[in-house]
């Protein structure tokens, strides 16, 4: 018997798939947002665990996902999302407000055409930075790994570090 998980791979794997990102921004106000890209609201459970506990992913006006660059490095994989602000989405003032400073996220991808697929992760992690311009938002996804390139304090040694 084929796993779910595997029928989806196979499905990525043809000429022509049906395959539509999902994306779930957990703030730390406990406020949980979940878009979609695809241009239909997906009622989708989210866990094997929780197929009784169906979640909507909506979809958010001119969402868009960049690719993701999956390193093998240690360096991080990150990707941005840009869409507009709406009132019932993420909108102008929560951002301002800074309700998305250490909100998490995670990125999946689902066969919308056969949800019983089940779905791959393809990156969680935290928000970055937030920018605006005229009505719209770029926002900055990072990876996991981008903690791993954050400097904290400094290293004292016998030799000097200066260049003079």
């Amino acid at each position: 018997m084929k796993t779910a998980t595997y029928q989806l791979k196979v499905h990525m794997a043809q000429e022509t798939t049906t395959l539509c990102r999902l994306l779930k921004i957990m703030r730390l106000d406990g406020s949980i947002g979940r878009y979609t890209d695809f241009d239909c609201d997906i009622t989708y459970a989210e866990t094997p665990a929780a197929l009784g506990t169906l979640s909507t992913y909506r979809t958010a006006d001119g969402l868009t996902l960049s690719a993701i660059e999956y390193k093998d490095d240690g360096s991080p994989n990150n990707c941005t999302t840009t869409g507009f602000f709406e009132d019932a989405g993420i909108n102008e003032h929560d951002v301002r407000a800074r309700l998305y400073a250490g909100a998490t996220f995670e990125l999946r991808v689902v066969n919308w055409a056969d949800l019983t697929q089940r779905e791959i992760k393809s990156l969680s992690g935290t928000i970055g930075d937030i920018t605006m311009d005229n009505g719209a938002y770029t926002i900055e996804l990072r990876g996991l790994t981008q903690k791993l390139t954050t400097i904290i304090g400094s290293l004292y040694g016998p030799v000097c570090r200066a260049e003079l």
